[in-house]
């Protein structure tokens, strides 16, 4: 029984920290898209559970600015939750 807990602890945390990546910033394309260079392949990354205007949209330059401004540095970490239909 110990032994079964351990190994499902152990298996568990291991699921969790492997859909943590770490990744370089190429760019903020809008308020919910980035570019990331992600173990040497540039990924188009949409972030999930937001919608925001485009850039050429109402407030489309403010929502990509706000972005800009909450990503600090140039190495972030993200969280894989999903694919959508454009491979993002």
């Amino acid at each position: 029984m110990i032994r079964t807990i351990i190994f499902l602890s152990i298996f568990f945390a291991g699921l969790a920290s492997a859909a943590d990546i770490k990744a370089q910033l190429i760019k903020v394309v809008d308020g919910d898209t980035l570019h990331l260079l992600v173990n040497g392949e540039r990924q188009r990354i949409r972030l999930a559970e937001i919608d925001t205007p485009e850039k050429k949209q109402a407030y489309g330059a403010e929502s990509t600015a706000l972005l800009k401004s909450l990503i600090s540095g140039p190495e972030i970490t993200i969280r894989v939750t999903g694919v959508d239909r454009y491979n993002r």
